[in-house]
């Protein structure tokens, strides 16, 4: 029954623990679909079983399953998100545009589908998604922050440093690194080195420490 999944690369690197933790949903989920064909949430746990051990086509092939049985917003999600972090980006988009039909306020859909666009450097339609994010979520850090994020991608540097001054006066602590890549594209090294500090001030995120560390001392020995 494991044939599947012990023969993959990635299930080899793990821990005798983290096989048995996977073996064992594995055969959970599986199970749940031979009791009844129809159970779609068993196949998108099973697809994401498959998708955490490298086996990517499978775990697509569960989610398409789950979706055909039952298209809800949470299959059509998690299938979206799934196909853009494999490059299956036009994929991507049309479960997310779908999500945008289903649900025309919803943060998340308009959020990913943002995200997509950037894949495909479409920077403008981007940019659109992320407006309407700013206009239905007004005091959303996030919502600034990913425009923000969008303008700098499009070279519109005025209007990414004003998004992310206003993530930043909405709490966000994230931005003060961003707005620092895009002083830093403009050469303002000496505004690039205090948001870094602000950031490393504020944090208590040890891996964005530890990178945000080696690029402030980078830039200061340069």
């Amino acid at each position: 029954m494991h044939a599947e999944i012990e023969g993959n690369p990635i299930f080899k690197s793990l821990t005798e623990e983290q096989k048995r933790e996977y073996t064992d949903k594995f055969d959970h989920h599986t199970k749940e679909i031979e009791m009844n064909p129809n159970d779609d949430n068993a196949y998108r746990n099973r697809g994401h079983v498959y998708f955490d051990i490298g086996e990517k086509e499978k775990a697509i092939a569960d989610l398409n399953m789950a979706v055909k049985l039952n298209p809800s917003y949470q299959n059509i999600y998690e299938r979206g998100h799934m196909f853009g972090s494999i490059g299956k980006h036009d994929d991507a988009l049309a479960d997310f545009n779908k999500l945008v039909e289903m649900d025309q306020n919803d943060f998340n859909s308009y959020y990913s589908r943002g995200y997509e666009y950037l894949e495909n450097n479409n920077f403008h339609k981007a940019i659109l998604d992320f407006n309407l994010l700013v206009k239905l979520h007004p005091q959303d850090s996030l919502a600034y922050n990913s425009r923000g994020y969008a303008y700098g991608c499009a070279g519109q540097y005025k209007k990414s440093i004003s998004d992310f001054n206003s993530a930043i006066d909405l709490g966000d602590q994230y931005s003060y690194v961003e707005r620092a890549e895009i002083y830093a594209k403009l050469g303002k090294k000496q505004k690039t080195i205090i948001d870094y500090k602000e950031f490393l001030r504020l944090s208590e995120d040890p891996e964005m420490v530890q990178q945000v560390k080696q690029k402030l001392d980078k830039l200061i020995n340069k």
